[in-house]
Order: C-alpha cells, then sequence, then structure tokens
C-alpha cells in the first residue's frame, strides 16, 4: 500500500482517486497522509473510505450513494451524519403532517357520502375535497419550495423514510471473570536470538482492560499478540495464561481462511458441531442474527459471494460463539464500512471480558480504548503524556507528526 500510495502522490495528479488508503497502514502513516492531503495536495481528491476520522480531516463534501441514488453533502462526516439525521426528522414529520390531512379529507368525503347528500352543492364540496387528497402528494422541498405536479400527471407522494439497514453487533456474556487472564513477566522475543525484537515486556490483562497497541508496522504488535495467546514462546521471561480462561484472537488474514464456497450455516456447524441435531441448527440460526447474518439468504449465501463487512462479522461470530473471557482484534476495522463500525464499538463497549486491541482507526481507538501501549524499539510502553488517555494519544499523534516518534 505505501509503494502504491507513493507512486500516485509522486505523480502529482490533478485528480487523485484512493480506495481504501489506510488500508494496511499503520496509524503513522495513517498520520502521514491526513497531513499530506490536507497541506500539500492541489488536486482534487475523490476517496472512498470507511475510516470516519480520516475522512473528517481530509474531505470538503460527502457524495452519499444511497436507493441506487446519489446525494452531495457539504462537510465532513459528521456534518454529513448530522444533515442526514435533520433530513430523516423532517421527512418524517411531513409524512405525519399528509397523513393527518389525509385521514381528515377521506373522512369528510366518507362522511358526506354515507349521509345520501347528493345535491349540487355536496357533490362539488365532495369533488373539491376529493381534488385536495390527490394533490397532497405535491411535496415539500427541503429548502421550502414546492414541486409542481403536472396537470395531467400524478401527484408525487412524501414517501415513509427509509432507514438504512441497521447493523447490530451483540457480543454474548462470558460472565463474572476475576484476576489476570494474561501476564507477561520481562518477556524477551526475537525470531533470531541475536536480534531481540521485544524486550523485557511486562503487560497485565483482566477482565475490565480496554489495551490498544500502537507502533508503526513490523515493531512487532503481532507477534506480541501471538505470545498472549501462546502461538509463540518467548527465548526469555514468562508468559502466564490463566487456565480457566477462555481467549479468541481474530487475525486480520482471518477472512482469506474461510472456506469461499461454504457458508455461514456450515462454518458455524462445521466448527461447532454440538449433537448436529435440528435444535442446535436453529440455535445456530438464532445466533448468526446477533452479528447481522440472520434472515432466510444469509445463513445460506455463499461466502464467496459475501462482502468484506459480512465475512468479518461471520469471523467475529465464530470467535464470539464460546463467550470468551478475553477477545483480541488485529485492524478488525479494514473490511468494515462506518455503520459496521459504530456497531462494532457498541458492542466493545457493552462486553464484559478484556480487549485487546491493534488497529489504525483512531475512531474505534478513541472510543473504546482505556490504555494506549507504544510498542517501539523492543519496548512496550503505556502513554503517560496528558491528564486523560485523549490527550495522551493526542500528544503522541502530534510527536508523530513532527518526527519525534
Amino acid at each position: 500500500m505505501r509503494v502504491s500510495l507513493s507512486c500516485a502522490l509522486f505523480a502529482d495528479p490533478a485528480l487523485l482517486l484512493l480506495d481504501e488508503p489506510t488500508n494496511h497502514l499503520d496509524l503513522e502513516a495513517v498520520l502521514w497522509l491526513e497531513k499530506y492531503l490536507t497541506s500539500k495536495f492541489k488536486g482534487t481528491l475523490v476517496v472512498v473510505s470507511h475510516d470516519r476520522h480520516f475522512l473528517n480531516e481530509v474531505v470538503t463534501d460527502v457524495v452519499h450513494f444511497h436507493k441506487n441514488k446519489l446525494t452531495t453533502y457539504r462537510g465532513d462526516i459528521n456534518n454529513f451524519t448530522a444533515v442526514r439525521d435533520e433530513d430523516r426528522k423532517r421527512q418524517i414529520r411531513q409524512r405525519e403532517v399528509q397523513e393527518a390531512k389525509r385521514q381528515h379529507l377521506q373522512k369528510y368525503i366518507d362522511l358526506h357520502a354515507q349521509a345520501g347528500e347528493n345535491g349540487v352543492k355536496a357533490a362539488k364540496q365532495r369533488k373539491s375535497r376529493m381534488k385536495k387528497l390527490d394533490k397532497l402528494g405535491v411535496m415539500a422541498a427541503g429548502e421550502g419550495k414546492k414541486y409542481k405536479a403536472s396537470y395531467d400527471g400524478d401527484a408525487e407522494e412524501i414517501q415513509e423514510y427509509e432507514e438504512d439497514e441497521e447493523v447490530t453487533l451483540t457480543f454474548p456474556d462470558p460472565g463474572a471473570y476475576d484476576g489476570d487472564i494474561v501476564c507477561l513477566d520481562r518477556l524477551s522475543f526475537g525470531y533470531d536470538p541475536n536480534k531481540l525484537l521485544l524486550k523485557d515486556v511486562d503487560l497485565s490483562i483482566d477482565a475490565k482492560s480496554r489495551i490498544a497497541l500502537l507502533g508503526r508496522n513490523g515493531c512487532g504488535k503481532s507477534t506480541l499478540i501471538k505470545l498472549v495467546v501462546g502461538a509463540l514462546e518467548p527465548l526469555k521471561g514468562k508468559a502466564s495464561r490463566d487456565g480457566r480462561a477462555k481467549i479468541e484472537y481474530l487475525a486480520q488474514h482471518q477472512l482469506e481462511q474461510l472456506d469461499p464456497d461454504g457458508t455461514p450455516m456450515q462454518t458455524m456447524l462445521d466448527r461447532y458441531p454440538g449433537d448436529r441435531g435440528n435444535a442446535h441448527a436453529l440455535e445456530l440460526r438464532r445466533y448468526l442474527a446477533n452479528f447481522g447474518l440472520g434472515g432466510d439468504v444469509l445463513p445460506k449465501q455463499k461466502i464467496h459471494t459475501m462482502s468484506g463487512g459480512q465475512k468479518c462479522r461471520l469471523c467475529l461470530a465464530c470467535a464470539m460463539y464460546r463467550k470468551p473471557h478475553m477477545l483480541i482484534l488485529d485492524e478488525p476495522t479494514n473490511h468494515l464500512d462506518l455503520e459496521t463500525t459504530e456497531a462494532l464499538i457498541e458492542a466493545i463497549k457493552t462486553f464484559k471480558g478484556g480487549v485487546l486491541l491493534v488497529s489504525h482507526d483512531q475512531h474505534l481507538l478513541t472510543s473504546v480504548c482505556k490504555h494506549l501501549y507504544v510498542v517501539e524499539n523492543g519496548q512496550v510502553e503505556r502513554l503517560r503524556q496528558g491528564t486523560t488517555n485523549g490527550e495522551a494519544f493526542e500528544a503522541y499523534k502530534k510527536a508523530v507528526v513532527q518526527g519525534r516518534r
């Protein structure tokens, strides 16, 4: 990704098209890209991204693709969200007013028809009310103007507001757990014993932990995670894991390991066969609905036809079925859209277990993580600048941008 970005930026194009540019970048590279696009790039930028903070930094307009239509909004993602919410409220109010008028006119017409008022005057009044009823569909524009209906055409009715498909993620409760789940004591590791990647690392993780690991690609974050879960053994020191605790790890490239010809239901049954009875299959089907994979179609859909976000939700469903006491996520938002990222944030906030997170998504980091650790030069150190977690993170970002880290 760095090489591709370098080639594109070196060309200094008049029009730069970027499709998910922050995927596979570390936080340091994302911060550099934000600064370059806002201070040095002079051309037109069109970017597709799910990274809320990145978009808020670099865009001036948002083009929303919804229900086969493109709508342009001035401002950043936060402004887009606020305007969309106001549009939704206004359309709902307009619809309610229209329906109230419709019911009032229809009631008048029905009452006088039942009363047998068929005189010329009564007929004219009913005809007048029926015309008003037909014209109720003439819709007020957002600016307060009115669209003119064609003389012979049908009036345009104010439609019910179509909500975006809501994505929810519900993590099961692992139950109460006391004490450390994982404890690293003066741990050292290197793939070459003569060249240590991590030196004298001390880290404790319990069921209340919300820890983020920061650092550039290649600094040892993924290696540290493998030491935490026991996939690697330290050269020196100790990595202790409580045998009672269940730990699940959602790796960055786990989506690629899914069987493309399988389905969500088959994937769950292969991993958790149970008694292979109908009751167990029904339980798994209901469980998948907690990760936005319910209904009649999605559980049976071929994985190779699913979006990256749907595959990620399936991997999360597989990981959470055992009700782990600790969840480890390595770049979980790479394939998620904005709405699913928000759903993940809410799920982590309500999760009763510990979380260890590696991510370049600043919105995710600042929303859920209580403690930030920087992996750098073989050391793992907690950020302590500032009086709050947010201040410490901002100080870290400032140091990265200024080249002090």
